[in-house]
């Protein structure tokens, strides 16, 4: 008999374990389960859109820009000099 009652014990921990469980996800969503809070996705395009979307830091959005500006740098001294050079033949 001893058997019997450390299991029913344990079922009980269970039972109690599982009704604390109801009553916190009833405090946050409702006791009905319908009421999510602000925060949660709504659909499943928002969860996906949420998990794919990368943002770009701060520091690495200024590596970036100063990155471009040395590339068209580059071009446009390029351009120039490739210019002066016809100007100078033409002459």
């Amino acid at each position: 008999m001893n058997g019997i009652q450390e299991v029913m014990s344990l079922l009980r921990k269970q039972r109690e374990a599982i009704e604390e469980a109801i009553l916190g996800l009833e405090r946050v969503f409702g006791p009905d389960g319908e009421a999510a809070p602000a925060w949660l996705p709504t659909t499943k395009t928002a969860t996906k859109k949420a998990a794919t979307k990368r943002g770009m830091t701060p520091a690495g959005r200024k590596r970036l820009a100063e990155a471009m500006r040395k590339r068209w740098a580059v071009k446009r001294a390029a351009a120039t000099a490739k210019k002066r050079g016809r100007a100078k033949k033409a002459a």
